[in-house]
C-alpha cells in the first residue's frame, strides 16, 4: 500500500477510537427556547437564537444533499490530502446516515477503495457529530468564540445565506468561515484555516434537497451500547472497566465536562467495556476514553504520536487498559486532561 493512501488509512482509524465516539456527547446542552424568526442583527454580533438555530439545525431537520469535502493535514512533515463528495441525510428527528459517492484525491486502487469505503461507513457516526461544523454547547460557545457577519446574505447553490466568520476569543488556532443557511440553519459551507491563512479542510454542498424521499435510506446505526453515568465531582474515583480509574481532575481552559459515558463495544468480537470523557468548549472537542483489556506489559506507558493536521492524539496502557485522548487543543493540554486522570 502506497505511504499516502497508508497514513489516510491511518487517520480514519484513529478518528474511530474504537467507535467509542460513535454517539452524541451533547443533545442541547445551554439550549433555551428559540426565536422562531432567528433574527440576526447583520454588520454586529450574532444573536443567540441563530447560534441555537446552528446548533439544533442538523438534528431537527429533514433534509438531503450531496456535499464535496477535502481534507489537509501532516503527520510529522508530511503533509497529505484527501477529497472527495458524499451524501448525507437527515431525517429531522435524529436519524442520519452519510454514503461516500467518490473519491477525487488521492488516486486508489480497486482493493485500497474498498479498505477506504469501509472507514467511511464505520466512521459515518464522527464525521456527522464531530467532523462537521457544531455548536455542541451553547453557553460554551458563547464564552470561547466570537462571531462576525458579513453585513448581507450570500447567496449559495441557489440559497441565502448568512456569511460568518468564527474564531476563538483567546489563542485562536483555527478561523472558520462558514454559509449558514437562512430558512433551515444548516451550515451549508465551512472552510477551516489556521490563523496564518492555511486551509485545513472544506465542506461544501452541492445540492440541498428539503423534501427529499427518505424512504430507502440506510441510517447509520450505533455499535455500542452506551448509558450515561452520574458526572463525578474533580478527583472522585469513577467506576470503569475492569479496574477503578480517576475522574479527570481539570478541564482544559474554557472546556467543559459535558458527560460521563460507559460503553460497550462488541464490534472486534468479545465485547470491550470503555468509560468515555467528553469536553467542549463549545465549538471544538476533547475526549478522554479509557477501557479495552491490553496484553501489552503490566508496566504503565504513554505514547503521543504525531500529530494529525489540528488532532493531538495520547495513546497508551494504564493499569492494564487502554487509554486515548484525542482533541483539537494543545498538545500540553491534552497532556495535562490524561495525566489529572491518573495522578
Amino acid at each position: 500500500m502506497q505511504p499516502r493512501l497508508r497514513s489516510i488509512l491511518a487517520l480514519g482509524a484513529a478518528l474511530l477510537l474504537g467507535a467509542a465516539c460513535d454517539s452524541r456527547a451533547n443533545s442541547g446542552a445551554g439550549s433555551a427556547p428559540i426565536d422562531s424568526s432567528g433574527a440576526m442583527p447583520l454588520g454586529g454580533n450574532v444573536s443567540s437564537p441563530l447560534l441555537q438555530r446552528i446548533m439544533l439545525a442538523p438534528l431537527t431537520t429533514h433534509y438531503q444533499g450531496v456535499r464535496h469535502v477535502t481534507q489537509h493535514w501532516k503527520v510529522g512533515d508530511d503533509r497529505y490530502d484527501l477529497d472527495y463528495r458524499e451524501r448525507v441525510s437527515a431525517d429531522g428527528s435524529g436519524k442520519f446516515a452519510i454514503e461516500l459517492l467518490d473519491v477525487l484525491q488521492p488516486q486508489m486502487s480497486i482493493g485500497e477503495a474498498n479498505v477506504f469505503q469501509v472507514l467511511t461507513d464505520a466512521r459515518a457516526g464522527f464525521s456527522y457529530r464531530y467532523r462537521d461544523f457544531m455548536i455542541h454547547d451553547l453557553q460554551g460557545f458563547l464564552r470561547n468564540y466570537t462571531v462576525a457577519d458579513a453585513s448581507t446574505t450570500t447567496d449559495f447553490i441557489g440559497r441565502p445565506c448568512y456569511d460568518l466568520s468564527v474564531r476563538r476569543k483567546k489563542d485562536a488556532q483555527v478561523v472558520y468561515h462558514v454559509l449558514v443557511d437562512v430558512a433551515t440553519g444548516l451550515v451549508l459551507s465551512c472552510i477551516e484555516k489556521t490563523r496564518d491563512g492555511t486551509v485545513l479542510g472544506t465542506l461544501d454542498y452541492e445540492t440541498l434537497d428539503l423534501a427529499a424521499d427518505l424512504s430507502a435510506v440506510a441510517w447509520h446505526q450505533t455499535i455500542s451500547d452506551e448509558q450515561t453515568i452520574s458526572t463525578p465531582p474533580p478527583g472522585a474515583i469513577q467506576p470503569g472497566p475492569g479496574e477503578s480509574m480517576a475522574a479527570p481532575r481539570r478541564s482544559p481552559e474554557g472546556f467543559v465536562l459535558l458527560s460521563s459515558v460507559s460503553l460497550t463495544n462488541s464490534s472486534l468480537g468479545a465485547p470491550a467495556q470503555f468509560v468515555r470523557y467528553p469536553y467542549t468548549d463549545g465549538l471544538e472537542l476533547a475526549f478522554l476514553i479509557y477501557g479495552g483489556a491490553t496484553t501489552a506489559p503490566p508496566d504503565d506507558t504513554v505514547v503521543l504520536p504525531p500529530s494529525v493536521g489540528p488532532w493531538q492524539v495520547v495513546v497508551g496502557n494504564i493499569r492494564g487498559q487502554h487509554l486515548t485522548g484525542l482533541g483539537r487543543l494543545s498538545q500540553g493540554d491534552l497532556l495535562d486532561l490524561v495525566s489529572s486522570a491518573l495522578y
